[in-house]
């Protein structure tokens, strides 16, 4: 899987809002797992956004967190010790890199995370995303996981999309026909691998604003 997302909050907020968002202390209790478990509940808690190529993850894990913590703070305990760093994507999110001295094996670096319009671009089409999944009550996220593949032309439409994994019959026709609707986004940039694949993570719409009035379909 070439990526991976969580959810974040409403993606009308403006970008002081969001730094606030950041900035603010949540109470954590995160037990020592494999690091992917332990990001997904890290953006299930907090509602921040994560981008991270899986095979970067794989393998790894994290001691786990309890308390109160600032984002970033939270962030950084959990990647204690993996050889992974985080950077912003973008006023709400962050993706992961291996830090440069560490010694990773070249497919487990994803080349998107050194390139900041890969990062911009992924965050604008898992935007898109969301808003598309916003329009059908029967695809609403926050109540399923479900992982898509996602396939770009150079026009920035989706061309294609696949459901990777088991779902449920009529929510995958609503998930996949909500992939139908997305709008275009900007050109993929050169050099990005395809499909992209983006999780969408179970949080209850109403924690996060996801599916506020204020949703956006692009940026």
């Amino acid at each position: 899987m070439p990526s991976w997302s969580g959810t974040t909050a409403d993606s009308g907020t403006t970008a002081d809002e969001a730094a606030r968002a950041l900035g603010r202390e949540v109470v954590l209790s995160i037990p020592a797992q494999p690091l992917a478990d332990a990001l997904t509940a890290f953006a299930r808690a907090t509602g921040i956004e994560i981008f991270v190529e899986h095979g970067l993850v794989a393998g790894l894990r994290s001691d786990g967190i309890a308390g109160p913590f600032e984002a970033e703070a939270a962030l950084r305990r959990l990647l204690a010790g993996t050889g992974l760093d985080y950077r912003r994507a973008g006023p709400r999110g962050y993706t992961l890199i291996a830090r440069p001295a560490v010694d990773l094996p070249a497919d487990r670096v994803p080349a998107w995370a050194h390139d900041p319009r890969q990062s911009r671009f992924l965050a604008t089409l898992q935007a898109n995303l969301r808003a598309a999944l916003c329009a059908r009550p029967d695809a609403l996220p926050g109540r399923y996981r479900a992982a898509l593949a996602l396939w770009i032309d150079a026009s920035g439409r989706v061309t294609r999309g696949r459901l990777l994994g088991e779902q449920e019959a009529a929510r995958a026709e609503a998930i996949l026909d909500s992939v139908k609707r997305m709008p275009a986004g900007p050109p993929p940039p050169a050099g990005l691998g395809q499909p992209v694949v983006l999780v969408v993570l179970p949080r209850l719409p109403d924690e996060t604003g996801d599916c506020g009035p204020r949703a956006v379909g692009a940026r």
